[in-house]
């Protein structure tokens, strides 16, 4: 599968104590409007100016990442977040010294420095690819992750057989977020729910799927649950 990474969509800014910070975003190639990055950071707090949107990841499970919009634009640290904004480049503001927010998110990250994943564990990281859209993609193993990137970061001994290729984002209403079927009322064999009549079910793993049991799909290139 041929991606457009934005593993390395994130800069640094090389300060002792940096009260600002730039993120590169990356462009959605399927939804022009809209620019995608990720932040983490340790120590200290930071806040992202009025019209870029942070998400948290409240949860993951199923190959979806559950996401919640901050109200505050706030990113506490210990917290990955995803960043979508309307343009290539985000200056965030130190908001404080860190501590206790009360605030978590399902995604870690790096700090300072970049990281190798560890070979037993399946390593998630945002990126791109037609199929399926920005969402977060497998690494293979032993690649080096930069500083200051949020991912996912899950025990291969607990990850479904086989792993999931792509976790996509379920950003509620929103536009691009995954869209619910209900497979709640009697259907017999081989039929399918009428807003997905005459086109394929494909699973995240890109295998073609006759008869869809609960879970995410591909349908006619859109990102769809079936509950």
């Amino acid at each position: 599968m041929l991606l457009l990474t934005l593993v390395g969509s994130s800069c640094f800014a090389q300060e002792q104590e940096p009260d600002k910070v730039n993120v590169t975003l990356k462009q959605d190639p399927q939804h022009s409007t809209y620019y995608y990055g990720t932040w983490y950071e340790g120590i200290y707090s930071y806040q992202a100016p009025t019209g870029v949107e942070v998400w948290y990841a409240t949860s993951v499970d199923g190959g979806v990442i559950h996401l919640e919009k901050s109200t505050d634009n706030i990113i506490y640290n210990n917290c990955g977040v995803i960043l979508r904004g309307p343009g290539t480049t985000v200056t965030l503001t130190k908001h404080s010294d860190g501590g206790s927010a009360g605030k978590t998110s399902a995604l870690t990250g790096t700090g300072d420095e970049a990281i190798t994943q560890d070979n037993d564990y399946n390593y998630y990281v945002l990126s791109y690819a037609a199929q399926y859209g920005v969402g977060f993609y497998r690494l293979a193993d032993g690649i080096t992750i930069p500083p200051h990137k949020a991912y996912y970061k899950v025990s291969k001994s607990s990850s479904p057989a086989p792993a999931h290729e792509v976790l996509l984002f379920d950003f509620g209403d929103d536009q691009t977020g995954v869209e619910a079927i209900s497979m709640e009322e009697p259907r017999s064999a081989g039929t399918t729910p009428s807003s997905a009549e005459g086109h394929a079910f494909y699973n995240l793993q890109g295998c073609k799927v006759a008869q869809p049991a609960k879970g995410v799909y591909i349908v006619n290139g859109r990102k769809m649950v079936v509950k």
